[in-house]
């Protein structure tokens, strides 16, 4: 079994732990989603009994906190990819160790703003390639500035109405990280603008 479904329904935490428990560190694949009765007890029974996790899909989960999904990182380090979207309680401040294999992070619409990225952007220095920070509105152009600067194989960012990143951010990240090669760029920046051309030429599509 290389993936499950349990908790898209959003039955009850005991019922979702019975059936991952049976299937153990066979899956690699897990979708939680849109369960507003999964909390951090479960998630972290989840990562007990599920070591080579390697997807996770967390995303509308409101049940659960930074600490649980920290837990979660520490114990499963093969995770690759995570989708805290619309999970507003969730900063990620409290990580504190590198998170080595995680290549693709869905922030959407969470409670991340740039203190979380800074300790994002360290701990996840070394494989973070695709972040979506859609519609988060406490992050800066300093917060970006800090995943840009540490990521270093980052390729793709999406800032769609982050309405407080700044649009002189946007080149200054094309012309910093030259591993980008696409920005979905916040409200500030203007599409319609000449540079879009200019930092195409340099291997990177704003859109």
């Amino acid at each position: 079994m290389g993936a499950t479904d349990v908790g898209k329904k959003g039955v009850h935490d005991n019922a979702l732990v019975g059936d991952v428990v049976v299937v153990k560190s066979q899956v690699k694949s897990l979708y939680l989603g849109r369960n507003s009765l999964l909390g951090d007890e479960s998630v972290e029974m989840f990562a007990s009994v599920c070591p080579g996790l390697e997807v996770l899909d967390l995303s509308s989960c409101c049940g659960i906190s930074s600490e649980g999904v920290v837990e979660v990182l520490r114990r499963c380090c093969e995770v690759r990819h995570l989708s805290l979207a619309f999970c507003s309680g969730v900063k990620l401040t409290g990580l504190s160790f590198e998170v080595p294999r995680l290549e693709e992070l869905n922030l959407s619409r969470s409670g991340v703003d740039d203190e979380a990225l800074s300790v994002i952007s360290k701990c996840c220095r070394g494989g973070l390639v695709h972040l979506d920070l859609e519609n988060c509105s406490r992050v800066t152009a300093e917060g970006v500035r800090h995943v840009v600067v540490y990521c270093t194989r980052l390729r793709e960012i999406n800032l769609v109405s982050c309405c407080g990143v700044a649009a002189s951010v946007v080149p200054w990240m094309v012309f910093s990280r030259p591993s980008l090669r696409r920005i979905m760029a916040p409200p500030s920046f203007d599409l319609r603008d000449g540079q879009r051309e200019l930092l195409l030429r340099h291997g990177c599509l704003v859109c």
